[in-house]
């Protein structure tokens, strides 16, 4: 189902982490890749629940399951991840902003 009428898009996490680590005769720290933080994508839409997509977005929400999403930018250019979905039905009400 696609989700129609986006507002905003904002990403967050997947930044790199390190182990830190020394040797006792060493006079300096190494550090090697570890882990990967998670990521967010955190879509702003309008509030129409009338729309398919935002009931497509409260059903995944309530499901609790993991679930695949393609992103298609407009160049064409098309994303694949998974993950859980949340929605937060109230509306963010802002004077001078489409809710």
């Amino acid at each position: 189902t696609s989700i129609t009428q986006v507002l905003d898009l904002q990403s967050s996490g997947g930044e790199q982490g390190f182990a830190n680590y020394g040797f006792l005769e060493d006079d300096m720290d190494l550090q090697i890749p570890d882990r990967i933080s998670p990521m967010q994508l955190a879509l702003q839409i309008a509030d129409d629940a009338s729309l398919p997509g935002y009931q497509a977005l409260k059903a995944a929400h309530e499901a609790s399951a993991v679930r695949a999403m393609r992103l298609t930018l407009p160049s064409g250019s098309i994303i694949y991840c998974n993950g859980y979905v949340s929605f937060n039905e109230v509306p963010i009400m802002t004077k001078g902003q489409v809710m």
